[in-house]
C-alpha cells in the first residue's frame, strides 16, 4: 500500500516544494515520481528540524524515477523539492519496503 505523501509540486523556473515536508514516515520506503518535467528536476530532501533541507543522496531525476530503498528515522520531515523547468509539474508517493 502506497502513502499518498507528496502532493502536486509545481516549478515556475524556482525552487518550489510542499513546504515543511511530512514526519510520519518512518521506515524503509521506495519514492515514486512521475509528471511533466518541462525541463525541470524532482529531488527528496529530507530535514530534522524542517528548516534545513538535504537533498537525499540519488534521489532525484528529470524525468519519471523510482529510487529505493529509502531509510527515513523517526522524527525526520520529508519533503518533494522541484527546481528548474517551466510549468513542470510532479506528483509522488512513498511505497513501504519493510
Amino acid at each position: 500500500m502506497s502513502s499518498p505523501l507528496f502532493t502536486l509540486a509545481t516549478a515556475m523556473g524556482g525552487a518550489v516544494s510542499n513546504d515543511a515536508g511530512f514526519s510520519n514516515v518512518t521506515g524503509i520506503w521506495q519514492l515514486l515520481v512521475w509528471g511533466t518535467p518541462g525541463g525541470g528536476t524532482a529531488k527528496l530532501q529530507v530535514s530534522p528540524d524542517g528548516t534545513n533541507w538535504i537533498d537525499y543522496d540519488g534521489a532525484s531525476g528529470a524525468a519519471a524515477f523510482t529510487f529505493s530503498p529509502i531509510y527515513i528515522a523517526a522524527g525526520v520531515r520529508v519533503r518533494l523539492a522541484t527546481a528548474g523547468g517551466t510549468g513542470s509539474s510532479w506528483n509522488a508517493t512513498l511505497a513501504p519496503l519493510a
